[in-house]
């Protein structure tokens, strides 16, 4: 399918909220305190316009010469040289969904947990309605992570409206991200597309077997020009300086960095204990006693009790480098 690339900004019939009916937040006088700021506090409709402001910044940042060199196939060192654009912008994505899970595991309420959730679902719609699907994928898959998705106690306390969007959003990652391929593909402005899509469709093609080396360089130029597309976006945005002041502080870079999946993990069995008692393969075993510190984990399982609930997915995906997209080669960060 190709990209169209005459378009309004907002089509008639997109019944998403545009930026510029978000009521403003009375902002004008706060400043940034590290030490009373409280993110969450926050209305999320404004968050996710401040965290766009943010990644479209680093997405433009991003010149041709580093999609051409496919340097996220190769080892972590060559991509900081390779790619360092890239680089900053596939990690930031990563780091994103283990701070949402970080976030939400730090409660030690049951209730709270769920408040941090639908907080984070509501974000997540501003940043579908901004087309930001950057951010938007990191924050669902953040908490599409097994180490939240077993959090059946919390779950059950999250609004069902609230689940109801958690699927709906989760729809983007199924099929091969086939969803998420039709929106971009409309090439609608402004937005700021998953670029491990992209990464992948290139790596796809530059191995692919039975295409000529002519057939495969137009068709990677083709994809590098529907991101050239994309990086044309203009987002009609206040800026908010406290609040970019925080997104560019030590603080919050620190926190983003703080979380990785062995730590999701160990936190997560800490809020809510293993329940149910499905036997599980050694080698899965090994790994659980590890991440949980126990020796009786003979009955460990990460299957959430709530799958049955018809606003929930079938199952939570096996955890998985978060950025490419499958069917694509290396690493995006």
């Amino acid at each position: 399918m190709q990209i169209v690339l005459s378009e309004p900004v907002y089509r008639r019939r997109d019944k998403r909220k545009r930026v510029e009916d978000i009521p403003p937040q009375n902002c004008s006088n706060k400043t940034y305190d590290p030490n009373l700021f409280n993110l969450l506090k926050l209305s999320p409709e404004i968050l996710a316009q401040q965290i766009t402001i943010c990644d479209v910044k680093r997405f433009k940042a991003i010149p041709k010469e580093e999609l051409w060199s496919k340097g996220w196939e190769k080892k972590e060192q060559e991509k900081l040289k390779l790619i360092p654009n890239i680089y900053k912008f596939t990690t930031n994505f990563n780091q994103i969904s283990y701070w949402v899970a970080g976030e939400i595991l730090k409660e030690d309420s049951v209730k709270l947990r769920a408040d941090k959730i639908s907080y984070f679902l509501k974000m997540s719609k501003c940043l579908n309605d901004l087309r930001n699907y950057h951010s938007l994928l990191a924050v669902v898959l953040g908490m599409n992570l097994n180490a939240i998705f077993r959090l059946h106690q919390t779950w059950d306390q999250v609004p069902k409206k609230d689940r109801s969007t958690f699927k709906s959003l989760v729809e983007y990652t199924e099929n091969n991200w086939k969803l998420l391929k039709e929106k971009t593909n409309e090439g609608c402005l402004p937005c700021i597309p998953h670029l491990g899509v992209y990464l992948s469709e290139i790596s796809g093609l530059s191995s692919h077997p039975r295409l000529s080396p002519d057939k495969k360089l137009l068709q990677i130029e083709d994809v590098i020009a529907k991101i050239n597309h994309f990086q044309q976006s203009i987002y009609d945005i206040s800026y908010i300086s406290y609040i970019q002041d925080f997104l560019a502080s030590e603080k919050y870079i620190l926190e983003l960095q703080r979380f990785v999946e062995d730590d999701v993990m160990k936190l997560s069995f800490e809020r809510e204990a293993v329940e149910e008692k499905i036997p599980v393969k050694p080698a899965k075993l090994d790994k659980a006693k590890k991440l949980n510190g126990s020796k009786s984990l003979e009955d460990f399982t990460l299957v959430n009790p709530l799958v049955e609930d018809p606003a929930f997915p079938p199952s939570s995906p096996s955890s998985y480098h978060l950025y490419l997209a499958p069917g694509g080669g290396g690493g995006g960060g």
